[in-house]
């Protein structure tokens, strides 16, 4: 069936080269015999024709690659419409040919462009450019004549997807060049342009950067060689002007290009040993109002290009020593304006000068620190000894900076003043007072009052350079040595810096709170253990505590803990030291006793001293103030005194003294009868007496089974006889009333 259509169809092609109307009926009745539908037979008649309607179609899209005129147009669009016809060709078949047909010539012509230009044959690469152009815009006319509604544009809107981007970019730029020979771009180029990116596929942002690069070094040349001239007039700046204006570049690129050139420009003033003279400082300004730059344009630049020199002038103004001398700031400051730098910048490189000295200052500190840590005849170790605490030191608090480096660190804030680095800020508050009216008592009025207070920023500081731990070590060795040195002009001196030291140091004020704080504990506890070894803080004592407390910005709450905590200490160690011995010292008991009730220590509450040593301690002080007679029958104040001081109940108290007087005065007479025995007249009256002390306070009869009764009687007689004569005779009379009734005598 299907060789039947296609002899059928070629005998009537070959006899005319069109299918005739006669011949279009026998194809129908050819239809109708072989009973195949209308779609199958034409697509059988599509295959056939289609390949000799494409090769119409590409004559014609051959001749839409120039300008036409609008007859010739018409002529191609009658010959299109008679080959239609004469090929019984559908619109479908038709649309089809077009886009495939109409997609090759246009391939076609891309590869013929790239060819020519792989040759460098640039003028006839354009040429081929222009042929896709013509096609584009002539096809667009006459497309939409051929077939009504029907959209060909993809066939165009894809062209760039058979090809590489290299490629395609390389066609764009060659015909942008082309387009920019005269420096100035034509209405119908930038259409062109704009055909050629929608062809290709471009980006807007795409094709914005080749503009750039391709006419950027246009008016850059131009410019340059204005600057060669020197010719800074106005003739040229509206020449300029014109080319940027006629080469349509934007803003942001014109001012893109001068910023460059000004850039170059003023790198070139700044390569040579010297710095720039009037002249090229006065050409330079020049050059920047004729390019019309706002100083915001080239500050940048200027910053940038003039560091090196300018920082090489600081580094030698600061010299070794690090301060910069006062005739010098001028100097600097006018050469900072020579080089048109900002201040800003002019700080930024100032600071980072500084900076460096404080670093090398701080290592220097460090290795100093090193060296005298070591031990004598030794290159290296570590005494471990905690820095703060001495053993056998001669200063006033008993602690040394193990490693002294103040000096050093007193070098980084006489750096850092004497260059006047700290930026001063005031804060004003108001302060409420509550003020007492004369002559009315109990009455007293609210005042306010207005106060300024001035803080100190540091700008620039160490923080970041050392180990958080080297810069908190430093500060703590410093900090003691202001405690520790001798020198009161010394001690001055390291305490004046010591508010600023810290925040150069790059410490913050929680670390430097911490450091006082350890320090500051250090500090406050040796000085209360060395004033309380008197018993008691005297005014000049707590007037240096406080003063610590306010130049550490100590809590008062933790002050006052340390101060309890130091007094309760003292008297912890005297009880100690009195029950070391194996015989307790009434002495030492009684000063003991005496302190504590100085520094408010109870030893009960306070220290919890047993109940055993506490009636002990009583016992030992009553024993001893009797037999010296502090105590008396008529003296009997001390016993409270004692007793309180002790923490002891009535009962406790009682039943001790009830004790102590009945042993020692049993004690006494036992030893009386010893001397008796040794015929020491002497010793007896000695021990008689201290037994009497005991008795006056509570009259007791001896037992029976201490001495004889011959014996008892002895003592008595050489009692009487040895009695002290100053006694009156009531007193005398009044001992030996009570001797009789200790000895059991009638």
């Amino acid at each position: 069936m299907e060789s039947s259509m296609n002899k059928k169809f070629l005998k009537f092609f070959q006899m005319n080269k069109k299918i005739s109307a006669n011949g279009k009926k026998d194809l129908e009745n050819l239809q109708n015999l072989l009973e195949i539908t209308p779609e199958l037979a034409q697509n059988y008649l599509a295959k056939k024709t289609e390949p000799l309607i494409s090769l119409e179609l590409a004559n014609i899209f051959e001749k839409l690659k120039v300008q036409i005129t609008e007859q010739e147009l018409t002529g191609f669009l009658n010959t299109l419409e008679t080959k239609t016809q004469d090929f019984l060709l559908s619109n479908q078949s038709l649309e089809k040919s077009i886009k495939l047909t109409l997609s090759k010539v246009l391939r076609d012509q891309v590869e013929n462009s790239l060819k020519f230009l792989r040759g460098n044959k640039k003028n006839e690469s354009v040429k081929e450019i222009e042929k896709i152009l013509y096609l584009r815009k002539n096809f667009a006319n006459l497309g939409e004549k051929i077939l009504e509604k029907k959209d060909f544009s993809e066939v165009f809107s894809n062209l760039g997807n058979n090809f590489k981007g290299e490629d395609i970019k390389k066609i764009y730029v060659t015909y942008l060049n082309s387009c920019l020979t005269e420096k100035k771009i034509s209405v119908q180029n930038e259409g062109n342009l704009s055909e050629l990116e929608q062809l290709f596929g471009m980006s807007a942002k795409e094709s914005s950067e080749i503009y750039k690069i391709t006419a950027g070094p246009l008016l850059e040349n131009e410019i340059k060689k204005v600057l060669e001239k020197k010719a800074f007039d106005e003739e040229n700046k509206n020449k300029i002007n014109e080319i940027i204006l006629s080469l349509k570049i934007e803003e942001s690129l014109s001012l893109e290009i001068k910023c460059s050139i000004y850039q170059d420009t003023l790198k070139q003033i700044l390569l040579k040993e010297s710095f720039p003279t009037q002249k090229e400082q006065e050409e330079l300004e020049n050059f920047r109002k004729f390019l019309s730059l706002r100083w915001v344009d080239v500050q940048e630049f200027h910053d940038s290009l003039s560091e090196i020199p300018y920082q090489k002038s600081i580094n030698e103004a600061l010299g070794a020593t690090g301060i910069i001398p006062k005739n010098y700031w001028e100097g600097l400051e006018n050469l900072r304006k020579r080089l048109r730098m900002s201040e800003e910048k002019a700080k930024e490189i100032f600071y980072r000068s500084i900076k460096d000295k404080l670093r090398i200052g701080l290592e220097k500190a460090i290795s100093d620190n090193k060296k005298k840590a070591q031990p004598k005849g030794s290159e290296s170790g570590d005494s471990g000894e905690d820095p703060t605490v001495t053993k056998g030191a001669g200063t006033a608090l008993g602690i040394e900076a193990g490693n002294p480096s103040g000096n050093e660190l007193v070098n980084l804030v006489d750096l850092y003043s004497k260059n006047s680095i700290f930026v001063e800020n005031e804060k004003v508050f108001n302060e409420v007072n509550q003020v007492s009216l004369l002559g009315q008592t109990g009455r007293a009025e609210i005042k306010n009052s207005t106060k300024s207070k001035i803080d100190y920023s540091y700008p620039v500081n160490l923080d970041g350079l050392f180990n958080k731990k080297i810069t908190t070590d430093m500060y703590r060795e410093y900090l003691v040595e202001c405690f520790s040195v001798k020198s009161q002009n010394e001690k001055r001196k390291l305490f004046n810096n010591l508010d600023k030291l810290g925040p150069i140091l790059g410490l913050n004020s929680s670390e430097i709170e911490s450091i006082h704080s350890s320090v500051g504990s250090v500090v406050y506890k040796q000085y209360l253990s060395q004033a309380l070894n008197k018993g008691f803080l005297d005014k000049s004592e707590m007037a240096f505590l406080s003063n610590i407390q306010d130049t550490l910005s100590m809590s008062s709450s933790k002050c006052s803990e340390f101060i309890r905590e130091a007094k309760k200490n003292k008297v912890s160690v005297l009880i100690e030291s009195i029950f070391s011995t194996s015989k307790v010292n009434a002495d030492r008991v009684s000063d003991m006793r005496k302190i504590a009730k100085q520094l408010g220590v109870d030893l009960n509450n306070d220290l919890e001293i047993s109940s055993d040593q506490r009636s002990k301690m009583f016992r030992v002080e009553i024993d001893n103030a009797i037999e010296k007679g502090k105590i008396t029958k008529e003296n009997q104040e001390l016993i409270g005194e004692i007793q309180s001081g002790f923490g002891l109940p009535d009962d406790l108290s009682k039943k001790i003294l009830l004790q102590c007087i009945s042993s020692r005065c049993e004690s006494h007479l036992v030893n009386a009868v010893a001397s008796l025995r040794k015929n020491s007249s002497e010793d007896v009256f000695q021990e008689i007496e201290k037994m009497l002390n005991f008795g006056d306070l509570l009259p007791i009869q001896i037992k029976n089974s201490i001495g004889s009764g011959k014996e008892r009687a002895e003592l008595f007689s050489i009692y009487q006889t040895n009695f002290n004569e100053s006694l009156t005779e009531e007193q005398y009379d009044k001992k030996i009333k009570l001797l009789k009734l200790m000895l059991g005598l009638n």
